[in-house]
């Protein structure tokens, strides 16, 4: 299909163009905290349906999306074929991979514990796909397009996000209390500590479930545009510290073992590791829903707040570094 400059970024006529038909269904659907829009489209009264996606052309990595889904999908990762790409008016259309994610599944009342624990087994047996793929074998189609690598300066760029956004925005305290907080050794130490770790793998970025689609094949990813190289301990940590969804000890621990399993590593020799990785996720985390709520117009953000926090003290219960956010914590029931 030739690119027509007529389209712009109206979802019903891109639609009416790609699917060559008058009759159809657009619907929107939730966004993230990402600049995308996305759209359910099809032909009324046909089952076949597509995802449109409109994004900002200004981000980098809304641009490489395409490029970098095809690369992923020569690894073996199961991500959704794109059948059409409009680079000039910035849209693509993609395979449905479907309508129910991890989240969606977990959070079903309805759904039995047991499957729900089947899903994320085949979730941490997907992922990794991408943490074969180390510093030394990265593809070259791969190379070109990676977000800035997992080293001691995206660690203390994280860092300083959960003390500007969270500790500061959302939660008021004064700078010289930020301050005191954010210069304890222990985050240089944990910063310095995850950069030394070699050899680093192909990393999601943003690995948690409601960017996992679940179909009755098994699991497919999404949202994948931050991938770069950094530890796989972040996306697992990602996944099973989700402050959307809520796992308990014991699933933690048992899905944990299987991950390890997958990749053939020795937990108790990579403990601090993920330590580390999940106390920065949560961080990370934290930071982007104070960000998002209080300054991006997506206050449904502050709602994950509190979950994250709960998981954060959970996380850090017992250390030394849960004594360090006590500050933080005690501003919480």
């Amino acid at each position: 299909m030739a690119s027509d400059p007529n389209l712009q970024t109206d979802p019903n006529v891109i639609a009416r163009s790609f699917l060559d038909a008058d009759d159809v269904w657009v619907d929107g659907l939730p966004g993230g905290g990402s600049n995308r829009d996305y759209f359910r489209i099809s032909v009324a009264g046909e089952a076949v349906t597509w995802i449109l996606c409109l994004y900002d052309g200004d981000r980098a990595e809304n641009k490489k999306f395409v490029k970098l889904t095809n690369e992923l999908a020569k690894l073996g990762v199961r991500v959704p074929n794109v059948q059409h790409h409009d680079e000039q008016a910035c849209w693509y259309v993609m395979e449905d991979l479907g309508r129910t994610s991890l989240w969606d599944l977990a959070e079903d009342a309805a759904v039995d514990r047991d499957t729900v624990m089947e899903k994320y087994r085949q979730t941490l047996e997907s992922v990794p796909q991408l943490h074969a793929v180390d510093e030394a074998s990265l593809p070259d189609g791969l190379d070109a397009m990676m977000e800035q690598v997992f080293d001691g300066d995206l660690y203390r760029w994280e860092q300083g996000y959960f003390f500007e956004h969270l500790a500061g925005t959302h939660l008021g305290m004064t700078e010289s209390e930020v301050k005191a907080m954010a210069d304890h050794p222990l985050f240089a130490e944990m910063a310095d500590g995850l950069d030394a770790v070699h050899p680093r793998c192909l990393v999601h970025r943003d690995f948690q479930s409601q960017n996992v689609i679940t179909g009755a094949d098994g699991v497919a990813l999404i949202d994948y545009q931050g991938v770069r190289l950094g530890l796989g301990e972040y996306d697992v940590a990602s996944l099973l510290f989700d402050p959307y969804t809520t796992l308990t000890e014991g699933e933690i621990d048992m899905l944990l073992n299987h991950y390890y399993g997958c990749v053939g590593a020795d937990r108790g020799e990579r403990q601090q590791i993920f330590f580390w990785c999940a106390v920065q996720r949560l961080m990370q985390a934290l930071g982007a829903y104070g960000n998002l709520g209080h300054h991006l117009g997506k206050p449904h953000y502050l709602g994950f707040i509190d979950p994250a926090i709960n998981r954060l003290r959970a996380v850090t219960s017992g250390t030394p570094l849960g004594e360090v956010f006590a500050p933080v914590f005690s501003r919480f029931a």
